[in-house]
Parts: structure tokens; C-alpha cells; sequence
């Protein structure tokens, strides 16, 4: 069986002006994931106290078990920003939640974009991963380990602006396919995501261009590989749709 990916949508939480929203849980709007599949969840979190560290952060949802695969924060001035890479295994789907808590941070942005893999490889699902964050306008991670043709690596990217980060332009990087790339309302933030299968390729990258708006453009990336259970092409299922993220 060849590896599938189901697309259960971006769904972000973002306030204008950088207002912080709080430090309560954040959750997405519900899904059904697919029989047998292994979830994913990219957390995106820019707090105010965000400088090092990443333990007071966990992914909940569906009762079921949660591993933390990538995790990378950054910190410009007293801020910051936190990726975090989840997966799930899911024996029988139902309706369903992802729940993001982050104990003792106020945030100002929230994103959690969701996936579910069939036709995965249950005992080793995860392979190379990899995370960074720089200023640099070319931007590229190695994996930790290269992909088999048949699997898929997932990556994501949000690039910060001092009061626009709109106008940055994103290009997905050698034989990957965006996913999906929007603004946050405030214009802040820019996200971006992208897919890759077919290619034993380490490398990641993307090319960026500069906000216009700086003094200060920061970015920060991650990505993780999905193994298929047996050799054969992954067949990617969009169903891309954005959803305003409530508290829970």
C-alpha cells in the first residue's frame, strides 16, 4: 500500500497588533482522521516569553498517544517563536480535536496544520528530521537521514516581519509542492508549507525573499519525514481549507 496524506487543514489563532491572546490551550476545529493513519501536527507558537526551552509545550488530542519528533524555538528581542512536530497513531478515526497547551506563555500567533498518513510504516514511522532559524534570504535544512523514494517529507516555514511580513515571497524549494502559504491577519506572520516524495534527497529548502518592512526578518523552518510501509509513489490528498482556530 502506498503512502496517502489527507489534508485536515491550517488552522490559526492571530490577534492584530500583536495583542497577546492569553496562555490557555488553543484548539483546532474537529476532523475525522482516516482508519489506521499516523496524525501530524505542526505547532507554530510566537509568544512574548518565548527564549529557550520547549518542555511547557504538549500536543493533546483524540485520546490518542502523542510523540514530539521536531521541536525549534527562536528568540529576536524579548520574543520568540516555537516549531513543534507531532505525531499520533490512530487505530479507529472519529471526530476530533488537536489541542496545543503551552503552561506559563502568553501568545500572540497560534497555527496548527494537521495531516494523516495511511499506508505508513508502523513500526519506524518517522525518519530524517531536521529544524533551524536564520535571516538568511536562501534558505535550506539536511535531514538527519535521507527519505526512501517513497516517502514523504513534510516542511514548514514562518518568516516574521516588524510590521509586514505579507510581501516576503516564499518559492517551495527542489521538487517539493506547496501546500499552502497565507499571511496572518495582523500581516506579521507569513506561513508556509510544502511536500516532497519520489526523491532521496536530504536536503530542504525554500527561497525567500525580504520583507520589505524590516529592521528585523526572522525565520524559522522544520520538517520531518513520513516512511511508507512498503516501496511505491506517495499520492498526495488536498484538501486544503482554513479554519479560524478557537480557545478551547
Amino acid at each position: 500500500m502506498a503512502l496517502s496524506r489527507a489534508d485536515h487543514g491550517f488552522h490559526f489563532h492571530d490577534n492584530s497588533g500583536f495583542v497577546a491572546q492569553g496562555s490557555g490551550p488553543f484548539a483546532t476545529g474537529n476532523f475525522t482522521p482516516a482508519n489506521n493513519s499516523l496524525l501530524i501536527a505542526a505547532v507554530m507558537c510566537g509568544s512574548n516569553d518565548i527564549a529557550t526551552g520547549d518542555t511547557d509545550f504538549i500536543t493533546t488530542g483524540g485520546g490518542w498517544t502523542w510523540t514530539k519528533r521536531v521541536s525549534q524555538t527562536m528568540s529576536f528581542g524579548t520574543d520568540g517563536f516555537i516549531h513543534q512536530l507531532w505525531t499520533a497513531p490512530v487505530s479507529t478515526g472519529a471526530s476530533m480535536a488537536v489541542t496545543s497547551t503551552h503552561t506559563g506563555h502568553t501568545s500572540y500567533a497560534y497555527g496548527i496544520a494537521v495531516y494523516a498518513y495511511t499506508g505508513y510504516d508502523t513500526g519506524s514511522p518517522v525518519g530524517g528530521t531536521a529544524s533551524d532559524s536564520n535571516t538568511s534570504t536562501t534558505n535550506s535544512l539536511t535531514l538527519s537521514a535521507a527519505p526512501a523514494a517513497g516517502d514523504d517529507v513534510l516542511a514548514f516555514l514562518n518568516i516574521l516581519g516588524d510590521a509586514d511580513a505579507s510581501d516576503a515571497s516564499v518559492a517551495a524549494g527542489s521538487s517539493f509542492t506547496e501546500l499552502f502559504e497565507t499571511n496572518s491577519p495582523d500581516s506579521f506572520l507569513k506561513w508556509q508549507a510544502q511536500a516532497r516524495t519520489g526523491s532521496t534527497s536530504d536536503a530542504v529548502s525554500w527561497t525567500t525573499s525580504t520583507p520589505n518592512t524590516t529592521p528585523f526578518d526572522q525565520r524559522i523552518f522544520s520538517a520531518l519525514t513520513i516512511k511508507a510501509a512498503a516501496a511505491g509513489t506517495a499520492v498526495p490528498v488536498f484538501r486544503n481549507h482554513y479554519r479560524r482556530m478557537k480557545a478551547a
